[in-house]
């Protein structure tokens, strides 16, 4: 989920059922070595789609931003707005 730059903890947080399909899916790979190879490069092979169980479900949680890891800029900026100005 790093490669994607998922965070693991939401997606267990807000949907744990799907995020223990996710593993149990992993689990039963069939292309573990391929995953391994394409983890290694960042999924640079654009194909890593076409043996990924979870493909779709990692494609659909990267466009939804709740999901994507915190950037320490994207924290900064979001402190800022969150925090009341003083007098």
């Amino acid at each position: 989920m790093l490669t994607h730059q998922l965070d693991k903890g939401e997606i267990a947080r807000i949907e744990p059922v799907i995020f223990e399909s996710l593993q149990k899916l992993c689990r039963s790979c069939e292309s573990r070595e391929e995953c391994e190879l394409g983890l290694a490069d960042d999924f640079a092979d654009v194909a890593w789609d076409a043996y990924c169980a979870n493909a779709a479900s990692l494609k659909a949680f990267t466009g939804m931003p709740w999901f994507r890891l915190q950037t320490s800029t994207s924290r900064t900026a979001e402190s800022t707005i969150n925090t009341p100005a003083k007098p």
